[in-house]
């Protein structure tokens, strides 16, 4: 069902309290053209002015894609140059993507986006800095939103007809929030903790290519295999693509110099049909993005995520960029038959244990969650669904 679909459907049998419009889902564009501010029921300014600073400061390690990020879509190995040091997009570009990205990020954490009448905009916008605050730290809690409620939590990412993968275009006028501040640097520092963040060269991490289809061994017993079928043409660059990244229990980054990611491509070549077969070291793997062109969604918010125990042999589903989920779809005796019939790693291939709500780090061009429906949530998760679910 579509996201808007989905919003019509609450609205309909009252699960909103809130009055609510239907819009297209994007994670690109401003939920309305007009005037709107952030909206959580029992939230306090105070609450609102935190959420802010840090919904700025993740999407401030997001980039529009330059010319570097164009020429990296040829590779499908590569990260598809975001997750690299490059030149980026102009600032004026970088600026709009954040703008978007303080929405996806607000919207995540439970935030609604309540657009208000032209009129009522018109008049807030033409009244001082503290006045206009004033007025509007007695909506961002209340029991119901001065407004229209245009956006929130549908897990939209789900959805193949949610725009994601083109330029940037905020269009509303925020009356809660600032303008941000135009950007000074050239090159923005996507790792805080990585000592070679202002350099242009790119990270020295191994990234496997899927291994040739017959004869596939089975892993050692520190390693496993991770199976996955991508279906579609790759046969324009820059295809659709899916980056996996291997994270702790607690969704850190791995450093021990081994894989850490890998990337699901359209246009990998010597497989057989849409099943790739990639060697990893055991450990949780989740999907840390999509792609498409040079346009990267990164899932740090909450993704979808799996064990892969020392030995085994794991089939994560076929995705289709062109079904109308993004959900894969768990056939294992198809992932099998690709295989030859006495093939020892078909037999031991088991589903992927898929659970939501992996976070990661945040980077890329846009920002948001996904999530997988029907699947249970790791411990201690409390955004995406989870947060949109909580009125109070």
């Amino acid at each position: 069902m579509h996201a808007s679909t989905r919003l019509a459907l609450w609205a309909a049998i009252g699960l909103l309290a809130a009055p609510t419009v239907t819009v297209a889902a994007s994670l690109n564009q401003s939920a309305s053209a007009g005037y709107t501010y952030f909206y959580r029921p029992g939230a306090s300014m105070r609450t609102h002015d935190e959420d802010v600073t840090t919904c700025r400061t993740l999407s401030s390690a997001t980039v529009q894609p330059g010319h570097a990020a164009y020429l990296a879509t040829t590779d499908p190995y590569a990260s598809s140059g975001f997750w690299e040091r490059m030149q980026n997009a102009g600032q004026s570009e970088n600026r709009l993507g954040r703008e978007v990205n303080l929405d996806n990020c607000m919207v995540v954490k439970g935030w609604r986006i309540v657009a208000v009448d032209v009129a009522t905009g018109t008049a807030l916008a033409a009244q001082s800095r503290a006045r206009r605050l004033a007025e509007i730290a007695g909506w961002v809690g209340a029991e119901q939103p001065h407004g229209v409620i245009v956006r929130r939590f549908d897990n939209e990412a789900l959805d193949t007809a949610t725009s994601m993968f083109t330029a940037a275009s905020p269009q509303s006028q925020r009356l809660d929030v600032d303008p941000l501040p135009p950007s000074t640097a050239d090159f923005v520092r996507l790792d805080p903790d990585d000592p070679t963040a202002t350099s242009t060269a790119p990270y020295a991490i191994p990234r496997p290519k899927p291994l040739r289809s017959e004869p596939v061994r089975p892993p050692s017993s520190t390693s496993g295999l991770i199976a996955i079928a991508l279906l579609g043409s790759g046969s324009d660059i820059g295809g659709f693509r899916l980056v996996f990244e291997r994270v702790d229990a607690k969704g850190a980054p791995f450093d021990d110099k081994k894989t850490a990611e890998f990337t699901v491509a359209q246009s990998q070549l010597k497989t057989a049909g849409p099943l790739r077969i990639f060697a990893v070291p055991a450990g949780h793997w989740r999907i840390a993005a999509v792609a498409q062109g040079p346009y990267m969604v990164n899932f740090c918010f909450g993704a979808p995520a799996f064990y892969v125990a020392p030995g085994a042999v794991v089939y994560a589903g076929a995705f289709d960029p062109h079904a109308p989920s993004r959900s894969p779809v768990m056939d294992l005796a198809a992932a099998r038959a690709a295989l030859s019939p006495d093939s020892p790693v078909a037999a031991m291939m088991r589903p992927a244990d898929w659970r939501n709500g992996s976070v990661g780090r945040c980077r890329g061009a846009y920002i948001y969650a996904l999530e997988f429906p029907g699947r249970p949530f790791v411990d201690d998760y409390h955004l995406g669904s989870l947060a949109a679910a909580d009125e109070h």
